[in-house]
């Protein structure tokens, strides 16, 4: 799993604030294969004010679904998409007036595939 917490700036690990980290991992995830692909998507923030990062890009499959496979009157083609599981941390409040931190991991969209089904 990928650790929320980190991001890599010239190949070396150091923490990185909210909008550095959702740039990050926008940029990390996303190489530009959401147009290319057969199975396009788009990217939607997932936006949670007790989650760090607040704000996490995830993939939402293009309703038209998958485009350029030739479908046999045998099989259907359907699109689903690909998951990631990260952890990121949850606010939470102590018995003390500070907030807590916890990792729990998280299951994010980053793409979408087709498969054919039988």
């Amino acid at each position: 799993m990928r650790d929320c917490f980190t991001c890599v700036h010239h190949d070396k690990l150091q923490r990185c604030d909210n909008e550095n980290l959702t740039n990050f991992m926008f940029k990390t995830l996303n190489p530009g294969y959401e147009n290319d692909s057969l199975s396009p998507w788009t990217y939607e923030d997932d936006v949670n004010d007790n989650r760090y990062p607040r704000i996490i890009r995830v993939a939402k499959c293009d309703p038209l679904g998958c485009s350029g496979l030739n479908a046999t009157s045998e099989a259907i083609t359907i699109e689903i998409p690909v998951f990631m599981r990260v952890k990121c941390g949850q606010h939470s409040k102590s018995n003390t007036a500070v907030y807590r931190l916890t990792l729990v991991p998280h299951t994010i969209a980053v793409g979408c595939t087709c498969i054919k089904m039988f």
